[in-house]
C-alpha cells in the first residue's frame, strides 16, 4: 500500500497516512479496524488513517466498541446482540410463514403505507405476495422498506450504504433491495447510480 503527501492529514497534532486501497470498497468495518491494527503493528513508527463510508479511522484510536460507537451508535457487543435477535426474529417468521401469509401481507401493507408515498402503494401491493413466496420470505423487502424510509427522510447516500452493510445481505440478497428501493422511492433511482458506480463501475 502506498501513501503520496496529498494523502496525509492532521488530527490532534499527529500526522496520518491514508491506507490506500481500492479493495476496502464494500469491506466490513471489522476488516477496516483489522486492517488499521496490523498496519500499526507493522509500522510502529508511522500512524494510519483510513475512511470508511464518512467516517475517519485512526490507527491508534480504533477498537472495536469505539469504531461501532461511532459509526453505528452501540458498541460492538450491542450490535451482535441486535444482529442475533433479529436473526432470531427472521427464523421465527420464517416457520410462520407457511400458517400466516395473509396475515404477513397485510402486515406489510400497513408498513408500507407508512413509510412510501401514495404512488407507489400498487406497485408495492403487487411486490408483496411474490416476495413472501420467494426465497427470502419477504426480507429484503423488509430491508428494502428500511432504506427507503431513511431516504424518505433526508440520509445520505452513505449512510445508507453504510446500514445496508449491516443488514447481512449476500450478493443477490443486495441487487435485489437496491432494485426494490429503486422502484419504490423518488430518490430510489439516483441511489441505485450511486451503488451501481461505487460496485459496480456502472
Amino acid at each position: 500500500m502506498n501513501y503520496t503527501n496529498e494523502n496525509v492529514i492532521m488530527h490532534n497534532g499527529k500526522e496520518y497516512r491514508c491506507i490506500e486501497d481500492e479493495n476496502y470498497w464494500g469491506y466490513s468495518l471489522d476488516h477496516c479496524i483489522k486492517e488499521l491494527q496490523k498496519k500499526a503493528i507493522m509500522f510502529k513508527d508511522s500512524l494510519w488513517y483510513l475512511k470508511f463510508n464518512s467516517y475517519i479511522l485512526y490507527s491508534d484510536e480504533v477498537t472495536l466498541d469505539s469504531a461501532y460507537k461511532e459509526v453505528l451508535g452501540k458498541t460492538y457487543g450491542e450490535f451482535i446482540d441486535e444482529r442475533n435477535k433479529k436473526a432470531i426474529e427472521a427464523e421465527l417468521k420464517k416457520k410462520e410463514y407457511e400458517t400466516a401469509s395473509p396475515e404477513l401481507i397485510e402486515q406489510y401493507k400497513k408498513t408500507g403505507k407508512k413509510i412510501l408515498d401514495k404512488k407507489y402503494y400498487k406497485n408495492y401491493e403487487e411486490m408483496i405476495p411474490l416476495s413472501l413466496k420467494g426465497t427470502y420470505k419477504g426480507w429484503e423487502l423488509t430491508q428494502a422498506l428500511e432504506i427507503i424510509n431513511m431516504l424518505n427522510e433526508g440520509k445520505s447516500f452513505e449512510d445508507c450504504n453504510a446500514k445496508m452493510a449491516w443488514q447481512s445481505h449476500s450478493g443477490f440478497s443486495f441487487g435485489l433491495t437496491v432494485r426494490i428501493i429503486s422502484e419504490l422511492c423518488e430518490r430510489g433511482p439516483e441511489f441505485q447510480k450511486y451503488i451501481n458506480e461505487k460496485y459496480y463501475n456502472q
